[in-house]
């Protein structure tokens, strides 16, 4: 999220559910990613869970594009916060249902405006779209969904 808007909070809360659920989360946010120097990729680290990705500040944008489209290839789903419109998370959403054809939660604040239709009005039965007030209500979306991705 490049520019952040009013629910950057939100997303920085929700990366470290994902986490606490037991899930990596493929993000600059995670506590899973060890962050080095250079433009080598993204690995699987020695412990088997943690991702490594070689990137120093300063990285460009298609340093950002080649990254997040290798962790949309290395994921099992996306959770994206969709609260505020967002050029980037629209575009790894399609990619992650059409390309990958992987499960996609998109979580909304109730007191966001209003949502893009191609988000609420898409039927792709790979994408389900949650409301949540509070920090309970979206760590309670975030775990159904990683439960129905992984199963019990």
């Amino acid at each position: 999220m490049r520019a952040g808007g009013a629910f950057v909070d939100r997303f920085h809360e929700m990366v470290r559910m994902v986490e606490e659920l037991g899930a990596d989360a493929l993000s600059e946010l995670s506590t899973t990613v060890e962050w080095g120097a250079g433009l080598e990729g993204l690995t699987a680290g020695a412990d088997g869970r943690t991702m490594v990705s070689r990137a120093g500040p300063g990285i460009g944008d298609g340093y950002i594009y080649g990254r997040d489209m290798e962790w949309i290839a290395l994921a099992d789903a996306l959770v994206a916060e969709v609260s505020g419109p967002s050029l980037g998370v629209g575009y790894e959403i399609s990619y992650a249902l059409h390309s990958r054809r992987m499960p996609v939660l998109c979580l909304v604040h109730e007191g966001a405006g209003s949502l893009s239709a191609m988000i609420a009005g898409n039927p792709s039965p790979l994408l389900r779209l949650e409301r949540y007030g509070d920090s309970a209500g979206m760590r309670n979306a975030i775990g159904r969904f990683l439960k129905d991705c992984t199963g019990p």
